[in-house]
């Protein structure tokens, strides 16, 4: 297995799509979503994924759920996280983000989703 598929194989055990597996494993975007599609039929990586050849012991996986949501607050599943419920979505998505226990790729998420409670949009 080639490092790219390596690194493609443990983005998607961490809950990535294909799409974002490929660019976070260093292929080009363009055409991510079609590389996806070819990495997840190549027998390799099909067998990694399964479980029978990938080294658990050099890539933690994560879960990729890494809260609850009820109906009122956030409930953080990680225990590195400084609190256990949140209600102000701006105060749990930057303590997320800021969580060295999540791997980066879902950091990044929690980054993304925190980008419209601070910065207004311009244009369009």
């Amino acid at each position: 297995m080639t490092p790219k598929q390596y690194s493609f194989v443990r983005h998607k055990l961490e809950g990535l799509s294909n799409k974002a597996a490929v660019i976070a494993a260093g292929y080009s975007p363009n055409g991510a979503k079609q590389a996806g599609t070819r990495l997840m039929k190549h027998p390799t990586v099909l067998e990694a994924l399964k479980g029978r050849d990938f080294d658990f012991g050099v890539s933690k996986v994560f879960v990729s759920r890494s809260f609850e949501r009820t109906a009122t607050c956030w409930q953080a599943v990680s225990d590195a996280m400084p609190k256990r419920d949140y209600s102000c979505p701006v105060e749990f998505l930057t303590d997320a983000m800021n969580c060295q226990d999540l791997p980066i790729t879902v950091r990044a998420g929690f980054a993304a989703a925190l980008l419209p409670y601070q910065y207004v949009r311009v244009g369009r």
